[in-house]
Order: structure tokens, then C-alpha cells, then sequence
């Protein structure tokens, strides 16, 4: 703006309004399961004497950190049985003493009462400009496929 024509200019306005937009769209989110072990999963006792075995309990988390989380979105329903790979890893499998398919059971059925809570989610934002790219690939793509076909 000159201050001689007393006149507002509006592309500054134009400009900064289209880098709002872009970076509204570009912004995503990402959730995860927390890797601090929630109280009640840590509650879940396995014995016949009712005793809680905090680093069982530990073991199982871990491995729905590690493996579910990715297979399973947040939100979904966990299937009845668990999969394949809630397990325990080898080297950790001495811990369920006999009882491995008793106690993988009890913390699958934990965990899918607490998968839908939302406190033990994280949920991050992060950048995303790659839908620009595809965007420019997309036009690029649809002039190119004009020309041969005008020609």
C-alpha cells in the first residue's frame, strides 16, 4: 500500500490467506498407543492365587505397542481371538510358567477393553506436503496425456 493513493492492496491478503489453507491441509495426525503401561492392564492377574504380575502384564503391552498397534487402527474392534503376533517374543515366553495361551488370552481380552479408551492413545501432529507432489504429478501427468491426444 502507497500511502499517496490511499488505497488497501489485497495480494498480501490473497497470499497469506492461500498459505493458510495450505498449511491447514497439510497438517495430519498420527495416533499411537502410549508406551507407559496403563494401571488396569498392569492389574490383570493371570494366577489362580489373583496376583497381578506387573512384568508379565509389561511383556503384553509391549507387544501391542510393538506389533498391534499398526495392524489394528485406533478406534476399530480388536477381533475376539488374538492374532499372531500377540505373543510374547522367545527369550520372554518362560514368564507365563505353562499357563502362555491362558494368560496371552486374559491380556488380549484387556486390551481390547481398553483399545476404544481414549487415554491411552497419543496423538501427534505432524507436516505432510507430500499430496502437493501427487497434485504436480497429477496435472503434469493430465497435460501430457492432453498434447498426445490433441496431436
Amino acid at each position: 500500500m502507497r500511502p499517496s493513493d490511499g488505497r488497501l492492496k489485497l495480494w498480501p491478503l490473497a497470499v497469506t490467506a492461500f498459505a493458510a489453507v495450505i498449511l491447514m491441509v497439510s497438517i495430519g495426525t498420527s495416533s499411537s498407543l502410549r508406551t507407559q503401561v496403563p494401571d488396569e492392564f498392569l492389574q490383570v492377574s493371570t494366577s489362580r492365587d489373583k496376583t497381578p504380575d506387573a512384568e508379565l502384564a509389561r511383556a503384553y503391552w509391549e507387544t501391542a505397542v510393538r506389533a498391534v498397534q499398526w495392524k489394528y487402527h485406533r478406534g476399530s474392534e480388536l477381533p475376539q481371538e488374538p492374532p499372531a503376533e500377540f505373543q510374547l517374543p522367545p527369550g520372554e515366553r518362560h514368564r507365563t510358567s505353562g499357563q502362555e495361551q491362558v494368560a496371552r488370552g486374559v491380556y488380549w481380552q484387556k486390551l481390547r477393553e481398553l483399545w476404544l479408551k481414549p487415554d491411552i492413545w497419543r496423538t501427534s501432529y505432524h507436516l505432510d506436503l507430500t499430496w502437493t507432489v501427487r497434485a504436480v504429478q497429477d496435472v503434469t501427468r493430465g497435460i501430457s496425456q492432453f498434447f498426445r491426444n490433441a496431436g
